[in-house]
């Protein structure tokens, strides 16, 4: 890029946050003043519009809040949380998900390198029960000698995919976990709209946050939103209320987003946008070799317009 493009871009970027604090101001207060249709803070009036198509229309409840959802919200919701693991890795510790039968997605910065994932492990199912006991949990080695691609903290967009490899203990297959294919579909989220998190806050049981968390927000590589996170959310999925994944959490304020020493607002959790994901993923395949060419393949097949997003059980051919 020239020094007379990356000049513009900086300035284009700078004008941008320096309105951050307003515009986000006004998102809050379109939103909260339409709570049937909260995501009309949306600009973008294509994209507002098809949101709104693929949501089938707005409710005719009027309030401080429409909070109406199908009673298959929950059961939806715990059905992805299946997809979400703990990491413990050499010196670091966060969330992740698998977005395919055998790839496993979190931050850069949770496992940097290969090795890393090779001293790494995930657990799934480190949760409490209903009664508030702690179920048992399945842990699985990764395997990056059958897959690793990562994207740097600083300068990229902070993610590792690597494969998961044999299980270390535990009484679940891995067919019996679920995955969350990441698509770069446009019609998972609008400005204004609620999300929904699930995580591993300070390394402690798996969590949910939910609805009352403001997509504030976007970039082009980045979604910024109000919700509560902690050190062990990196890694962990952004949901909207469908459970499409739109967002790879990794940071509890703005760091992609930022430009040089361009002091813009913290008081926003940011996630790496999966389109933009799904897009660096894409770009690299081809320097990947054939049998990691093929696992990705299939993973981002799940994710593809006109095929359905909606979490799948594994199996295992």
């Amino acid at each position: 890029m020239s020094d007379d493009r990356k000049s513009a871009r900086v300035d284009q970027t700078k004008e941008t946050f320096s309105k951050s604090v307003e515009q986000r101001a006004e998102v809050r207060k379109t939103a909260m003043e339409n709570p049937a249709r909260p995501w009309i803070a949306e600009l973008d009036t294509a994209r507002r519009d098809r949101f709104e198509r693929r949501r089938g229309g707005a409710e005719a409840v009027q309030g401080s809040s429409v909070d109406f959802q199908p009673i298959a919200f929950l059961s939806e919701g715990a059905r992805v949380s299946d997809a979400i693991a703990y990491v413990a890795a050499p010196g670091s510790a966060g969330s992740g998900f698998m977005i395919s039968p055998c790839l496993f997605i979190t931050n850069q910065h949770v496992l940097a390198t290969k090795e890393d994932a090779a001293g790494g492990v995930i657990e799934f199912h480190y949760q409490d029960d209903q009664d508030g006991q702690r179920l048992g949990t399945t842990r699985f080695r990764l395997a990056p000698e059958l897959f690793f691609v990562s994207s740097p903290e600083v300068g990229g967009l902070d993610y590792t995919v690597v494969a998961v490899g044999e299980r270390m203990s535990g009484e679940t297959d891995l067919r019996d976990f679920h995955y969350c294919p990441i698509s770069d579909r446009d019609d998972k989220h609008a400005r204004g709209m609620p999300v929904n998190i699930i995580q591993h806050p300070q390394q402690r049981p798996k969590a949910v946050v939910l609805r009352n968390n403001l997509l504030t927000m976007t970039t082009d590589e980045a979604l910024l939103y109000e919700t509560d996170s902690d050190v062990g959310s990196s890694g962990s999925p952004v949901f909207n209320d469908a459970w499409d994944v739109i967002a790879l959490h990794h940071y509890g304020e703005p760091f992609v987003a930022k430009v040089g020493g361009l002091e813009i607002p913290t008081h926003a959790n940011e996630g790496i946008r999966t389109s933009a994901i799904v897009a660096d993923l894409r770009k690299r395949r081809d320097q990947l070799p054939e049998a990691q060419r093929v696992r990705l393949d299939e993973a981002l097949a799940l994710g593809v317009p006109g095929k359905p997003v909606a979490p799948r059980r594994i199996v295992l051919r």
